[in-house]
């Protein structure tokens, strides 16, 4: 990392490698070194907003979602890693129901409601928003897709049973 000049995509590639690791105390201050000598860097916005998840830093990284999801607005999973987060985020500073629909929904467009992870999402944000017969609908959905593929979700079955009786999900802190 010794160079005459920063450069935006060696701090993200140290930063990303360190991360993969599980060593996000160290990756996160390049991959933040990265976003200043390149805030259009999605893949680093990306890479911090996961980074800052695992650390339990859930605002900072629904804020690197976003952006990553305003560079790249067609990128499923950057859609459902934000979408996921302000539905079911242990805090409410965190939430945003009514940006966690408008993601799942665009997520499940993309995807012509073939996914079942971006029908999940979608189910969650429905919760998050109070809309719980929709969310029933979606997580049924998912749950029906995933059966003719031949996989079953029981983390899913739990959720519907929760928006089938008027609750929200929430990730555990």
């Amino acid at each position: 990392m010794r160079l005459k000049e920063p450069v935006a995509k060696a701090h993200l590639n140290l930063g990303s490698i360190l991360c993969s690791e599980q060593r996000f105390e160290e990756g996160v201050p390049h991959l933040e070194r990265a976003v200043a000598l390149d805030p259009d860097l999605s893949t680093a916005h990306a890479n911090l907003g996961e980074a800052y998840g695992a650390l339990g830093r859930r605002a900072q990284a629904a804020t690197h979602f976003a952006l990553a999801v305003e560079e790249e607005p067609d990128n499923l999973f950057l859609l459902n890693r934000l979408g996921w987060l302000l539905a079911t985020s242990p805090e409410d500073d965190v939430r945003d129901a009514a940006r966690a629909v408008e993601v799942g929904e665009r997520a499940v467009r993309l995807t012509s409601r073939q996914d079942p992870l971006s029908l999940d999402t979608l189910a969650a944000a429905y919760a998050e928003a109070g809309r719980f017969n929709e969310a029933a609908a979606t997580a049924h959905e998912a749950l029906e897709l995933e059966a003719r593929r031949g996989t079953v979700d029981r983390a899913l079955a739990d959720r519907l049973s929760l928006y089938t009786s008027g609750q929200k999900f929430r990730e555990s802190r």
